[in-house]
């Protein structure tokens, strides 16, 4: 007799069907069709709603309240929620119905920060999206850390700006990429933050953070996020224990070990948000393997603001 359970596929209600479901989640449920059903489309336009209802043969729904009556969906994928704004992960928290959330950090991290705190109360029914985590170039980090590098030690990125944006600016004109960047190092190094400090060197701004240490015969880990306004694409450099490897945008890595080194270029044949659909799904069904947590979110949520309240002037 087979498995049924690899071969079930998860009844889900799509809820905004704007830019994020068009250009992140629309070809990732396409690619991924054998493991996921859609059955609901709610939208706060139910004239796209019904269109793409019509897609998957599924019904269109005017209001997240109806879909609490559904009893044939798994899960919920919350993506352009529009003015329900943290009306529908509220209700999935509440009504105890598995959730991905989508553009997770695009609006009030305070007000975001309590849902998630809810999150964790009602049994982590929530996932946040940290697709940072899944790019080509980090996937292949982790196996190199695996196989070849060992555990990280130290952390540097080299993040540009705008001629006209500060460091400032940018955690707030672009809160999920800033919540991603912290938990991305967090989660790299395997422990949450301690502290961080900003600084303003002659070479440019940049926050250096620190945390505690995995044991203890082992010294504080730490990160340097440093700014540029020159650099067109976010580099990372990553000391381990036995070499280094260095990422620059989401698709490329070089590492070096005393014995070898490589550089490789990957493609976009499997986006960060088709793994992020997959493991989420595969979790919906009951499965044990780990995605990111509530309390995740909010360790970066807590980083982010504390880089904020860095790089405001201390009253004399």
């Amino acid at each position: 007799m087979g498995d049924t359970k690899s071969r079930a596929k998860v009844s889900v209600a799509l809820i905004g069907v704007g830019s994020t479901w068009d250009l992140h989640y629309r070809a990732a449920i396409q690619r991924l069709s054998t493991k996921i059903s859609v059955r609901a489309v709610c939208d706060t336009v139910l004239g796209r709603a019904a269109s793409v209802a019509d897609e998957f043969e599924a019904a269109p729904i005017d209001s997240p309240w109806l879909l609490t009556q559904r009893t044939d969906l798994h899960a919920w994928l919350i993506l352009d929620p529009g003015w329900f704004c943290h009306y529908p992960a509220n209700l999935a928290v509440r009504n105890e119905r598995p959730a991905l959330f989508a553009n997770t950090f695009s609006g009030s991290l305070a007000e975001t920060a309590a849902l998630y705190q809810r999150s964790r109360e009602f049994g982590e029914m929530l996932m946040p999206e940290f697709p940072q985590r899944f790019t080509p170039a980090t996937t292949r980090l982790r196996e190199l850390m695996a196989t070849k590098l060992g555990r990280v030690r130290r952390i540097e990125l080299l993040i540009p700006l705008r001629p006209d944006q500060t460091p400032a600016d940018w955690l707030t004109s672009s809160p999920s990429e800033a919540v991603g960047v912290f938990d991305w190092c967090a989660w790299l190094l395997g422990v949450p933050m301690g502290g961080i400090t900003y600084h303003q060197p002659a070479s440019g701004p940049q926050f250096e953070l620190t945390f505690p240490a995995r044991s203890a015969e082992q010294q504080p880990l730490h990160a340097t996020l440093r700014f540029s306004r020159t650099e067109p694409t976010m580099t990372r450099l990553i000391e381990c224990e036995r070499g280094s490897a260095t990422t620059s945008g989401p698709t490329q890595i070089c590492w070096r070990t005393d014995e070898e080194e490589g550089v490789e270029t990957f493609g976009q044949e499997r986006s960060p948000y088709e793994i992020i659909l997959d493991q989420f799904c595969r979790r919906a069904l009951g499965g044990l393997l780990p995605v990111p947590t509530a309390q995740d979110a909010l360790q970066a949520i807590t980083s982010t603001q504390l880089a904020i309240a860095c790089t405001k002037p201390r009253a004399d």
